[in-house]
């Protein structure tokens, strides 16, 4: 009988099944009634969205198929998605504007302004539009646990205020 090899992965930040296999017509066309399923030519491999029932609704489907092998297999535990950021405040996100307006005077890339103003619109969302001229270190700090290092983020660059 044949083998598919049953591992986690990962793309984008989202997790996944990897379903490994020789070529074969009867076992690609039964993964493709799959929910998701997607050919990932970098890893040579299916990929399904992971889910806490991917193993039982695998054996189900596979059954008297193909044997599954998931011994590599590791159930995870997926944390529930984050409360969404307050929406700016109109009288901020003018202050973003006029800041990005004063980085192009200073002939920054567009990219550059692109990622200062979203990383500022970002914090201040997080601190729920507080006012800026209250903001302190402990805020920052608070900001990159609670935000930055939580949601496993890319480092942002942000200065100490003195």
């Amino acid at each position: 009988m044949k083998t598919i090899f049953v591992k986690n992965g990962e793309s984008r930040g989202k997790h996944l099944v990897l379903l490994e296999f020789p070529f074969d017509h009867q076992l690609k066309d039964l993964v493709k009634i799959l929910h998701g399923a997607e050919w990932n030519t970098g890893l040579k491999a299916w990929t399904i969205p992971y889910s806490d029932s991917v193993i039982s609704d695998l054996l189900k489907l596979f059954r008297g198929k193909a044997w599954l092998d998931y011994s590599t297999f590791k159930k995870i535990k997926i944390e529930p998605n984050p409360e969404p950021l307050a929406p700016l405040a109109g009288e901020l996100e003018q202050e973003i504007r006029s800041f990005a307006d004063g980085m192009r005077t200073r002939r920054y890339s567009e990219s550059t302004i692109k990622n200062y103003s979203q990383g500022i619109g970002l914090f201040f969302r997080f601190l729920q539009n507080k006012n800026p001229e209250l903001i302190t270190n402990e805020d920052l700090e608070l900001f990159n646990k609670d935000y930055i290092i939580s949601r496993n983020q890319a480092k942002l660059t942000i200065p100490t205020l003195e």
